[in-house]
């Protein structure tokens, strides 16, 4: 056994001095299982949801107690969850998957407002952040705060309430998950009466700051539920447990994990030359090596998620 370890990964007489790892063919292989096991990954949750969860990291309570931890840096009053605005989320997530679109609006012209209104929320102000494909809350929440107009939005002294839902389905024909921030401050006795006719549009999240009309935004008769997406109202211990097994953090893995077994055994062949004097007339290891640790640092950089 220890003659056969030696063999792949280390220069020796049996593997012409070089680690039988990095030769051609055996390279090739490794390719190969790493192309196979991000198919199986994308393939699973598709077949097999229950074994692959994509919104099973991103419990609702935990946005919520995110959004909350930011506004308490800055001293603002911590947002309360209102049911009607979570409500509202939920809806605008299941319309988003249920006519195939990523936007604010959908395409035939139904803004946020009105799933806010239908739920029965009646507003002063409101805003609205979507977040897509992040593969835990803390990360979803992070690409928010990291964006001018979304942090304006989890910031804003405006807003009293808040509801968020996330939501688990299909965009585009792809598998992702949904997240849906709905901000509110409401109508209050006096202010509507004061002023029946004249409701302040709200400004949406990455986009430019409408100007005020002079007319509420109409309600619309909205279906109270769709079929197609899965909600994630609460956590349970089966999300904890799936959450280690997320399909866009088992990506990132495999993918680190290859290249940290390559650049290993690249140092490891590197050293054994040196140390024994080796000649070769082939190979330069220290320019793999760079490579793959610029290769490394992409992969732990990359954040796959969108938000909008």
């Amino acid at each position: 056994m220890t003659n056969y370890l030696r063999h792949l990964f280390t220069p020796h007489h049996t593997n012409n001095h070089k680690a039988k790892v990095l030769h051609l063919s055996s390279l090739a292989v490794l390719l190969v299982l790493l192309i196979v096991s991000q198919l199986v990954t994308l393939y699973l949750p598709q077949r097999y949801p229950d074994i692959l969860g994509f919104a099973s990291s991103i419990p609702v309570s935990r946005v919520i107690e995110l959004t909350n931890a930011e506004r308490a840096k800055l001293q603002l009053a911590p947002l309360s969850v209102d049911d009607r605005l979570s409500d509202a989320a939920r809806r605008k997530a299941a319309d988003m998957i249920t006519h195939d679109y990523w936007a604010h609006s959908s395409p035939s012209g139904v803004t946020p407002w009105s799933f806010v209104l239908a739920a029965g929320y009646q507003y002063i102000h409101a805003g609205e952040n979507l977040a897509r494909d992040f593969s835990s809350a803390d990360s979803a929440v992070a690409a928010w705060m990291n964006s001018p107009s979304h942090r304006d939005n989890l910031l804003s002294s405006r807003y009293q309430n808040i509801g968020v839902a996330v939501v688990d389905g299909k965009l585009g024909g792809v598998e992702t998950t949904l997240i849906v921030q709905m901000f509110g401050a409401p109508q209050t006795a006096k202010k509507a009466t004061a002023s029946t006719n004249t409701l302040a549009k709200p400004v949406l999240a990455a986009t430019q700051s409408p100007q005020p009309t002079d007319e509420p935004a109409p309600a619309v008769d909205l279906p109270d539920s769709y079929p197609t997406p899965t909600p994630i109202l609460d956590p349970t211990v089966s999300a904890v447990y799936l959450s280690t097994l997320n399909p866009l953090l088992l990506t990132k893995i495999t993918s680190f994990a290859f290249a940290f077994l390559v650049i290993f055994i690249l140092a490891l062949d590197w050293l054994m030359v040196l140390r024994n004097k080796i000649i070769r007339l082939s190979g330069k290891n220290w320019a793999h090596l760079t490579f793959l640790f610029t290769v490394c640092l992409i992969i732990i950089l990359l954040r796959p998620g969108l938000i909008l």
